[in-house]
């Protein structure tokens, strides 16, 4: 089904035990034009009791909330509200707290010990369906069961990398994958940010080298 583009500011749900931190992330979420805080929950039975009573886009929800494993709430958040994306902070990034977030459903994971400007920033775009990873979480990562770069990208993000290498653009190739414009923009910085590339040219041609894509017929 095609994603719908978000109309007003994009609602936030918070769910961390820790409330200096929850406090914090409700006043800066507040203050942003682009964002609205719809709630906050200290532990898995309150977030699943807010979300129940109010509407949000995102949910950003601690990895770990006390005795609960948080990144066990996601199929739940997903299963129940399939419009919302989940984007997971932790404060002890490896590759089994990434994987399994991926697995889950969740949108991002982002550090703990991370910029709150860039929190924000995948906050306002995240979406279900897309996976965002930043640079500094991938640098500390043991990556060597990835035998190619573009092994890190999602399916879907696989889709439209295959879409550009075809040579459609964004417009085309989100109404070819039945997604918003936004959507794909989304997926093409993630695809970026994974590669460690800076434009669509630089993504498709490691694409190809790869082997990601079958090369250009001549």
């Amino acid at each position: 089904m095609p994603d719908q583009q978000r109309t007003g500011p994009t609602t936030v749900l918070i769910v961390d035990d820790h409330r200096t931190l929850t406090e914090l992330l409700a006043e800066v979420v507040g203050n942003d034009p682009l964002l609205t805080c719809v709630g906050v929950a200290t532990s898995a039975a309150g977030a699943m009791s807010r979300l129940a009573s109010v509407h949000a886009d995102v949910v950003v929800l601690d990895a770990r909330l006390g005795e609960d494993d948080g990144i066990a709430l996601v199929p739940r958040i997903r299963a129940g509200w399939p419009a919302t994306a989940v984007v997971v902070l932790t404060g002890f990034v490896d590759r089994s707290v990434v994987d399994r977030a991926s697995a889950a459903g969740a949108s991002a994971v982002m550090p703990k010990d991370g910029a709150l400007s860039d929190l924000m920033t995948v906050v306002r775009y995240a979406r279900p369906g897309t996976f965002t990873v930043p640079e500094s979480v991938l640098r500390v990562l043991d990556t060597s069961t990835w035998a190619r770069p573009t092994d890190r990208l999602t399916l879907r993000e696989g889709d439209v990398l295959r879409q550009l290498a075809a040579g459609r653009d964004v417009s085309a190739l989100s109404r070819d994958l039945g997604i918003s414009v936004h959507t794909a923009r989304s997926h093409v910085r993630s695809i970026h940010a994974k590669l460690g590339v800076h434009s669509q040219l630089e993504a498709v041609a490691m694409a190809h080298q790869d082997g990601f894509v079958p090369p250009t017929p001549r």
